[in-house]
């Protein structure tokens, strides 16, 4: 089986190439999903990514996979939390945010969509 690096640069690729059939040269050349992280464990991994959105701004997803015979599966992805960037705190207190109910990371609500 492929690594799940491999995988996941296969699928940021159909993912570009999808968008240019639909939209052409509209919107241009996204900017790179890079992989922050990879762990795995038996029969699944969890990999971090990271892309850039110009200075210092950025945005984190987290695919959740699972093996599936000789390939992976997408079964879960997430995005960091804006409100608290990821602490999964109020900023400048111990209360969980009210966002991400203190996990740091919100459920994406469409995976088709990334």
């Amino acid at each position: 089986m492929k690594p799940v690096e491999e995988f996941l640069r296969e699928v940021f690729e159909e993912r570009e190439r999808k968008a240019f059939e639909e939209y052409g040269d509209l919107l241009g050349p996204g900017p790179p999903e890079d992989i922050e992280n990879v762990t795995n464990f038996a029969g699944f991994a969890v990999a971090t990514t990271r892309t850039s959105l110009g200075g210092k701004a950025y945005m984190r997803h987290r695919y959740r996979l699972r093996s599936g015979g000789d390939t992976w599966t997408i079964y879960q992805i997430s995005y960091q939390c804006g409100r608290c960037g990821g602490t999964g705190k109020k900023q400048d207190t111990s209360e969980d945010c009210a966002r991400c109910l203190g996990a740091g990371w919100v459920l994406q609500r469409d995976p088709a969509s990334l």
